[in-house]
């Protein structure tokens, strides 16, 4: 799916800017025209990448609590242990 201004809408638009320049087939020129259209067709392909950075921050952040929550009984037990045992 592509996001894209109708010719229509670009030309009225952006007329009364100096800036913005407009063909007669409604591509838009120029800096801002070019970023404008690569801000419209990237966007799917930045929310899907922030998307997926978000859901391998959260996973990530699952594995290294439950390491640490192991980490946490292990020793734990060894204190229980060690106190148990050197107490005699």
């Amino acid at each position: 799916m592509s996001w894209r201004v109708s010719s229509v809408a670009a030309c009225s638009l952006l007329s009364t800017s100096p800036v913005w320049a407009a063909e007669d087939s409604g591509t838009l020129i120029g800096q801002a025209g070019l970023w404008l259209g690569l801000q419209f067709n990237a966007m799917p392909y930045v929310f899907w990448s922030a998307g997926v950075l978000l859901l391998m921050g959260s996973l990530w952040g699952g594995v290294v609590a439950v390491r640490r929550r192991r980490a946490r009984i292990i020793l734990a037990k060894r204190i229980a242990l060690n106190r148990r045992f050197h107490s005699r």
